[in-house]
């Protein structure tokens, strides 16, 4: 299908956009087959993320300066996914739909507009939710706290213990 001029210069402004989003994430997508695309799509959907094929040409336009990118990436067929939902979980789901089809291949990402690249976009799908993070966190600084609380009542417990069997031995 061929692009009139101004329909080109509308998706360059609405790459630009996605490109502001919280979440942006590079793949090549070469090999998949629609139904794995569609699959992709309504997956991401539900993390508040979308799935966008765009022409290597339009994409070197929109990118700004500061997201730098290796001139051999745009040899391949690219795919844009972003989003407003949870990065952590954007990746999980990314790194579920990449496992067993090599050619699909996570390329780069940023987060907040700060790059960020393959390899810490697969730890960032190996965490676990954010619930259970700030679940975690929250018991490590109840923790000490905790544990205080039970060594101070401990020795009211055994100071009341050793007055009661004083006032047993003295009646």
């Amino acid at each position: 299908m061929v692009l009139l001029r101004a329909q080109k210069e509308q998706l360059v402004e609405n790459l630009k956009t996605w490109l502001k989003s919280h979440v942006v994430i590079l793949i090549s997508f070469t090999g998949l087959k629609v139904k794995e695309i569609s699959q992709l799509r309504k997956d991401l959907f539900a993390k508040n993320s979308d799935f966008k094929m765009v022409k290597n040409t339009l994409l070197k336009r929109a990118l700004p300066s500061e997201y730098d990118i290796p001139e051999e990436l745009y040899t391949k067929p690219l795919a844009i996914i972003y989003g407003k939902g949870d990065e952590i979980e954007v990746c999980k789901t990314l790194e579920q739909f990449a496992k067993g089809k090599e050619q699909m291949e996570i390329l780069q990402g940023w987060i907040d507009e700060k790059p960020v690249a393959k390899e810490e976009i697969i730890q960032l799908a190996l965490l676990p939710p954010k619930e259970v993070l700030f679940g975690r966190l929250v018991g490590a600084i109840r923790a000490p706290i905790y544990r205080l609380h039970w060594a101070l009542k401990g020795n009211l417990n055994s100071l009341v213990s050793i007055l009661k069997q004083y006032q047993e031995k003295v009646n």
